[in-house]
C-alpha cells in the first residue's frame, strides 16, 4: 500500500510478501511480529526494506530490534538501521522512522479516509496483534477474511489455535485454516497436516494435506519443526514423524541433496525409519 511519495521515492506498507518480491526485495518468510516498510526510488534500483522484529533471548528477556535489507541484494546483508534511516530521511526530507514508529496512527488515518479493502484490514490486524490488542486484531482479521484474504484467515486461525489465549477455539482455528487452505495457502495446509498427524487414525488425512506442500515450503517447515513454533498451540507437531515425512518428500526431488544432508545430521532417533 502506497502511503507516501516524494519525487521518485515511494514509501509502502507491504500488503503481502508477494508485493515485496514484486519490487525485488529478497526477504525471509513472513512473520506477523513487527512492522515492515518498503522505501525505493521508482526510477533506479535504490531502495530498502525496513523491519522491526520481536526477539526473545530467554524467558523474561525480550524486546525489539530493527534492521534494513537493501533492494535486490542476494547476500541478505543486514544494513545498519540508524544509518539507513538517516540516508532515507535525507532523500525524502523527513524522518522515515515516523512511519515505523507510528504505523497505527497512519493506517487509522487511511481508514478514516475510506480505505476498506482486505489487505488494509489485514495490516491493521497485524499491528493490533503486535500491540496485544487481540479483540481489535480479531475484528480486522475477520473483516479481511470475509473479503477473501487468505493471509488474514491464517492469522485469525493462529489466534484461535493458541491454547494460552482466552480466545482459544480449536474449531474456529480449523475452520479458518481450511478456508485459507482452499486458496492454496501453504502455512495453513501445513498446520492442518500437523494437527491431524497428532490425532489417532488420522495419518492419511494428514498426508492428504502435507502432500500438497511445495518443495520449498516443505524444506522451510523442516527448519521450523526443529524449533518450538507450535509449543503453545493445539496445532502441535511431532518432530520425529515430520522429519520422516519431510525426508521422504524432499528425497523425491533432485534438488533435495542439500536438505537431505541437513536431515541426516538431525535424525538421531533410531526409531525413525528413513
Amino acid at each position: 500500500m502506497l502511503i507516501y511519495q516524494v519525487n521518485h521515492i515511494a514509501i509502502h506498507y507491504p500488503e503481502s510478501w508477494d508485493e515485496c518480491r514484486l519490487f525485488d526485495f529478497r526477504i525471509e518468510p513472513y512473520s506477523r511480529y513487527g512492522q515492515c516498510l518498503l522505501v525505493f526510488d521508482t526510477h533506479t534500483e535504490w531502495g530498502y526494506f525496513l523491519k522491526s522484529d520481536f526477539w526473545e533471548v530467554h524467558e523474561g528477556n525480550k524486546g525489539w530490534y530493527y534492521y534494513a535489507l537493501k533492494r535486490n541484494d542476494p547476500s541478505y546483508t543486514l544494513y545498519d538501521y540508524q544509518t539507513t534511516c538517516i540516508e532515507i530521511s535525507e532523500r525524502i526530507g523527513m524522518d522515515i522512522r515516523l512511519f515505523m514508529e507510528f504505523p497505527l496512527r497512519i493506517l487509522k488515518k487511511k481508514l478514516n479516509e475510506g480505505c476498506n479493502d482486505a489487505n488494509f484490514h489485514k495490516m491493521l490486524g497485524d499491528i493490533y496483534w503486535k500491540e496485544d490488542a487481540f479483540l481489535d486484531a480479531i475484528n480486522h482479521y475477520t473483516i479481511a477474511s470475509n473479503k477473501g484474504s487468505r493471509d488474514a484467515m491464517y492469522e485469525l486461525a493462529e489466534i484461535y489455535a493458541d491454547k494460552k489465549s482466552e480466545f482459544y477455539q480449536i474449531e474456529e482455528a480449523l475452520k479458518w485454516y481450511e478456508e485459507a487452505a482452499k486458496q492454496g495457502h501453504e502455512p495453513s495446509i501445513f498446520s492442518l497436516g500437523a494437527y491431524y498427524y497428532e490425532l489417532e487414525n488420522e495419518e492419511q488425512k494428514a498426508l492428504s494435506y502435507l502432500e500438497k506442500l511445495s518443495f520449498n515450503y516443505a524444506a522451510y517447515e523442516f527448519g521450523i519443526c526443529l524449533g518450538v513454533r507450535y509449543s503453545d498451540k493445539e496445532i502441535g507437531i511431532n518432530v520425529p514423524i515430520m522429519l520422516e515425512y519431510l525426508y521422504w518428500k524432499l528425497g523425491e526431488t533432485e534438488k533435495s541433496n542439500f536438505y537431505t544432508k541437513i536431515l541426516e545430521e538431525y535424525i538421531l532417533d533410531d526409531d525413525i525409519d528413513v
